[in-house]
């Protein structure tokens, strides 16, 4: 009887599918850990756990906030301008993010940051553009989930 009930539920469907994916994407670390160690050292997959944090770190310091804006205010703007309002919230992302990164990258503070984190040297140069990649697509995917 609550069976069939809760199988015909929509709400009840919807949050089964959205669980299911979470326990998916969360387990999959789970199961590709193995095929991570195969593939690269200790040394290295540690030096990929600390980048992939580090890349977590900046993408949440670099976001401004504006996800958190995006998702209190986006309800409360009239629904014809809540196009005007997400544009005008990503558009100032895009010119803040911009002008951090033209910082970082010709001052070079993320070398200075990477060595203060790191007690052995690592090869950063080799990284650095995917971390910056990883960082704004972290930010923007950051901001898309919240959407």
């Amino acid at each position: 009887m609550y069976f069939k009930y809760y199988k015909n539920n929509e709400l009840t469907n919807r949050f089964a599918k959205i669980l299911s994916l979470d326990i998916l994407v969360k387990g999959g670390m789970f199961f590709l850990y193995p095929i991570y160690i195969r593939l690269m050292s200790v040394e290295e997959y540690g030096v990929y756990g600390y980048l992939f944090n580090i890349i977590s770190v900046f993408a949440l310091s670099l976001n401004f906030g504006m996800y958190i804006a995006q998702a209190k205010q986006y309800h409360d703007v009239d629904f014809k301008d809540r196009g005007e309002y997400l544009f005008n919230i990503n558009l100032f992302l895009s010119i803040a993010l911009g002008i951090s990164l033209l910082l970082i990258f010709s001052t070079r503070a993320d070398f200075q940051i990477i060595k203060f984190l790191f007690d052995k040297p690592i090869d950063y140069s080799s990284y650095r553009n995917w971390v910056i990649l990883g960082i704004v697509n972290s930010i923007y995917g950051l901001m898309a989930y919240n959407y």
